[in-house]
């Protein structure tokens, strides 16, 4: 006997988002939260905060509340998603007899809704769908990503920490419950005074270690191209990794001469807990003065470890 199964959608058009979303899972994904409340008195849907993927970088979302528009006549599909800044958008569809799902862009897709004519209550929706694609638990063993810098980041009489740039995104990666990554930075640094730099790597919260080491190096009239230890191994997230003068967790750091030809490579080992993260480096001005410009070529390469 010969069983056929045939699959009938009468509520949810195939969308090729849909399945281009799932075909991009490892890019495009939900890490965590972003659940959807639709409100029982009015057209607002409030989506939560989270984390998700986007382009493969991970980026945090703040939530927000997006209002649906119905069309007094037709029916109409529409997205909520979240875009590579992390903003929650409203992408809303054609009303029609038979309306087609719009298409949600360059975007992480979180709910798909189905709009009646004349609709004034979100809750009452003829279809919510739920469309967070999670991404998996963890990674393999020995995966590598990387990120590296097209256009400078300068830093301006500031000493407020900001996160790296890349090309897409920032100097970041997602890690899980315990994981153990390496990860490397190398960033060539040019000054327009005596401002100087500093990093911080930050992280999931209560890891059970991370060892922090590295180098700065710069150019000089006494000693070209010399290299000093830019700061000691730590057991904890560092909260200023200096290359001018000292790390606030227990660095060495050697005083250095401003120059246009100089740099600093960090290198850490993260031994994850029990709480799930993003790594992202962070970088300022040591003191505030003139310019401090993080340099084209700036890279990070991360891999998963154990």
């Amino acid at each position: 006997m010969t069983i056929t199964y045939e699959i009938d959608d009468n509520v949810e058009p195939v969308a090729g988002d849909t399945v281009a979303q799932i075909a991009s899972v490892a890019t495009y994904n939900v890490q965590s939260g972003c659940a959807a409340t639709y409100n029982a008195g009015n057209m607002q849907v409030t989506i939560a905060a989270g984390v998700v993927t986007h382009s493969g970088t991970t980026t945090t979302v703040a939530g927000d509340t997006v209002t649906l528009v119905s069309d007094p006549t037709n029916p109409r599909w529409a997205w909520i998603a979240a875009d590579s800044g992390g903003a929650i958008d409203l992408i809303l569809g054609t009303a029609g007899a038979t309306p087609a799902v719009p298409a949600i862009g360059d975007r992480v897709a979180l709910q798909l809704i189905k709009i009646q004519a004349a609709q004034t209550i979100a809750d009452n929706c003829e279809a919510k769908l739920d469309k967070r694609v999670f991404s998996a638990s963890s990674l393999p063993v020995g995966y590598v990503t990387q990120k590296y810098k097209s256009a400078t980041q300068v830093f301006t009489t500031t000493t407020t920490l900001a996160d790296v740039t890349a090309s897409s995104g920032t100097f970041s990666f997602a890690i899980a419950a315990s994981e153990v990554w390496q990860v490397e930075y190398w960033v060539p640094l040019t000054f327009g005074g005596t401002g100087g730099a500093k990093f911080q790597i930050t992280g999931a919260a209560a890891p059970t270690a991370v060892s922090i080491n590295g180098y700065y190096g710069r150019a000089s009239s006494t000693a070209a191209g010399s290299f000093n230890a830019a700061f000691d191994t730590v057991t904890a997230f560092a909260t200023d990794i200096s290359s001018q003068s000292s790390a606030a967790a227990g660095g060495n750091d050697a005083a250095y001469v401003n120059s246009a030809a100089s740099g600093i490579y960090i290198r850490a080992v993260v031994i994850n807990g029990a709480n799930a993260g993003t790594v992202t480096l962070q970088a300022a001005q040591q003191n505030a003065n003139s310019t401090t410009t993080l340099g084209i070529g700036s890279l990070m390469r991360a891999i998963r470890v154990a």
